[in-house]
């Protein structure tokens, strides 16, 4: 958030500069802009530096849309070994299946120079950074069955449960952290992305409003798939862990470009 809020105050030097600078033909005009994208919905301000390079700052995120499905707990080898009273106590039924809700969690500042082939040019190339969150995605998870799964598992490792095995209910291998009832894991990157891109369009359009569309991408190194709760990475080496999540993992963690493609509206204020 610190970023961030250092991105919004870049924001307000630039209206300052713009006025300072205004008979130099240097941050002589200022814009804002509504944009949307694969980073999400996005807003910025705009200036130029010279009649070749404009400098921009702002913030973009991703609205809060969610996908919801649902996932299923592996019961330990000898689970219908067990006493059903004592099943019960933890879980209503042997169902071990919940529902999981799945959402974008992207908030990111960023700042970025646009550099024109020529004075009146309307293509540029675009390099700059964003920063914000690591977290890419969330996946959560809470509800009686992942309460009683915590449950169960903790009470195997306190040896509450006599004459019951070492083994505990997993998901494809792995004991996902739980508290509360509650579990969460994310994707996480870099929260410091370079950015580099192509586009055509001006920040700071000759006439009162232009359109502008850019691609690039950000570099926001290996993603890691994070139990939030037990607070580490899920290494997809992990003992015992499934080859459906060993893939999940190992994929994830060769995806190190995020691809940015944006189309922007943008209004000139002077």
């Amino acid at each position: 958030m610190k970023k961030i809020c250092l991105a919004m105050a870049f924001i307000c030097g630039l209206s300052a500069q713009a006025q300072i600078a205004n008979d130099k033909n240097v941050f002589n005009h200022l814009s804002v802009g509504v944009g949307v994208g694969t980073t999400g919905v996005g807003i910025e301000v705009g200036t130029t530096v010279c009649p070749v390079i404009t400098l921009r700052a702002g913030v973009d995120f991703m609205p809060g849309l969610s996908y919801n499905t649902s996932l299923e707990f592996d019961p330990p080898s000898g689970w219908y070994d067990i006493p059903e009273a004592i099943r019960r106590r933890y879980l209503p039924t042997d169902d071990m299946e919940t529902d999981i809700k799945v959402q974008p969690n992207m908030v990111n500042g960023k700042i970025l120079a646009d550099i024109y082939l020529g004075r009146n040019s309307m293509f540029h190339f675009t390099v700059g950074a964003y920063f914000g969150r690591k977290s890419f995605i969330q996946v959560k998870a809470k509800g009686e069955v992942v309460y009683g799964i915590g449950e169960f598992n903790r009470d195997i490792d306190k040896g509450n449960i006599p004459g019951i095995g070492t083994e505990k209910i997993l998901l494809e291998g792995y004991e996902l952290g739980i508290d509360q009832g509650r579990a969460k894991a994310s994707i996480n990157t870099k929260s410091f992305k370079p950015y580099v891109g192509i586009g055509i369009g001006r920040t700071t359009p000759r006439k009162r409003v232009g359109v502008k569309f850019e691609m690039g991408a950000q570099f926001w190194g290996k993603p890691t798939l994070h139990d939030d709760m037990k607070g580490k990475d899920i290494d997809k080496d992990y003992p015992g862990i499934s080859s459906d999540m060993y893939d999940v993992i190992d994929i994830a963690g060769k995806v190190c470009v995020y691809p940015t493609i944006k189309l922007t509206l943008f209004g000139r204020i002077f």
